[in-house]
């Protein structure tokens, strides 16, 4: 197309200029992003550092929202990961494509438009035994996939008092996520290991107080309780709808148990959903 138009005008395309790359939902399930993206990938004209998203719905009705220009608002928006937990981190065509030459399962931004406006609700999950879209993580599964893989460096999560079943902000200041594998004979789990800190952001609990101790380590529970339910809600999710491992178990069992790896990787997805 971009030799086509040199034959027809005086000011080709400067492909360098592109931000955004958003593909339709549903092209997206019927097309490999590997075909899709081979050319934007070898091409010198166009950057790596392009950012991917995927529409929930058609591609197009995502560049007519109204105010800026779509391209900048959408790049605007998806740096806000820096500030929230519930925005996945930045996928650019490179990063795409280094997880397909690893044959690794990943997830990608979503959006959604509505009314002339846009949101970014949703995590598209892009399997790798075909490398085409096979469903969307919710927003709670965005959180949970961030706590995961201990991207979510801040952020609100909301949960409530047990005593009163008021509503209390926990805001992160600070993850560690550590999975640590383990091989017994045949038998493959992981031990996933969370720690966080972080301050009590806000509360709706008329009889709280936040410089007592124990109504603090009430919150603790609380906040501790309401992760652990992210995380099992996520990682079902991930094993027995999509059987896709997108948080990266596969690479802690590459590095640390190499010859067990070399066993299971051809099934991976099988031996995931079974864990």
């Amino acid at each position: 197309m971009f030799r086509e138009i040199y034959l027809k005008e005086d000011r080709p395309p400067y492909a360098q200029h592109l931000k955004v790359m958003v593909i339709g939902e549903d092209l997206l399930r019927e097309m490999n992003m590997k075909i899709l993206l081979n050319l934007f990938a070898r091409s010198m004209e166009i950057r790596d550092s392009c950012l991917l998203l995927v529409a929930k719905g058609k591609a197009s009705d995502t560049f007519k929202i109204s105010g800026d220009v779509p391209a900048f608002r959408l790049l605007g928006i998806e740096n806000n990961h820096y500030n929230s937990s519930r925005l996945l981190p930045i996928t650019t065509i490179g990063k795409a494509m280094s997880k397909m030459a690893a044959n690794s399962s990943f997830v990608i931004q979503g959006v959604t438009t509505q009314k002339g406006e846009v949101k970014f609700d949703r995590g598209a999950i892009i399997k790798s035994d075909t490398f085409r879209l096979i469903g969307f993580l919710t927003e709670e599964e965005v959180l949970g996939y961030n706590l995961l893989t201990g991207k979510a460096k801040k952020g609100i999560i909301k949960l409530n008092d047990e005593k009163t079943n008021q509503l209390v902000n926990y805001e992160i200041r600070s993850l560690e996520t550590n999975i640590i594998p383990h091989v017994q004979g045949k038998k493959i789990w992981f031990e996933v290991q969370l720690s966080t800190e972080g301050i009590l952001n806000e509360d709706w609990v008329l009889y709280g107080n936040a410089f007592d101790n124990r109504y603090l380590m009430r919150i603790e529970k609380a906040a501790a309780k309401r992760i652990k339910r992210l995380l099992t809600l996520t990682m079902h999710t991930l094993q027995q709808k999509f059987q896709a491992d997108v948080v990266g178990f596969r690479d802690q069992l590459r590095i640390h148990y190499p010859r067990v790896w070399e066993q299971v990787k051809k099934n991976w997805d099988k031996t995931f959903r079974s864990l």
